[in-house]
């Protein structure tokens, strides 16, 4: 549990940073793709996959260069308020 609460945090940093919102949420699909889903809370795991799919559904890296995410505002915004409310759910009562 304790990978899954730093990668959240990492993910939520990556979120936080200056910049296109799309490729802070690459860099946000780069902290999710390094856990398992073994690594996921049970309880987590459908909001989890909700916020990870839209993100890796395309390839992160082509040509050796990390690739900006092509999220909509609408989608953005949905994807942001899920890790929101992952961070929130895992760490809230910390």
């Amino acid at each position: 549990m304790r990978v899954y609460r730093e990668v959240l945090l990492d993910a939520a940093r990556a979120l936080a940073a200056d910049g296109d919102l799309n490729l802070r949420l690459s860099r946000v699909a780069c902290c999710l793709i390094q856990l398992d889903d073994s690594d996921v809370p049970p309880r987590a795991m459908e909001a989890f996959e909700r916020v990870r799919a839209p993100l890796i559904d395309k390839p992160l890296v082509v040509q050796g260069r990390l690739v900006p995410r092509d999220l909509d505002e609408l989608k953005g915004r949905s994807v942001v308020r899920g890790l929101g409310d992952l961070v929130v759910a895992e760490l809230g009562g910390a």
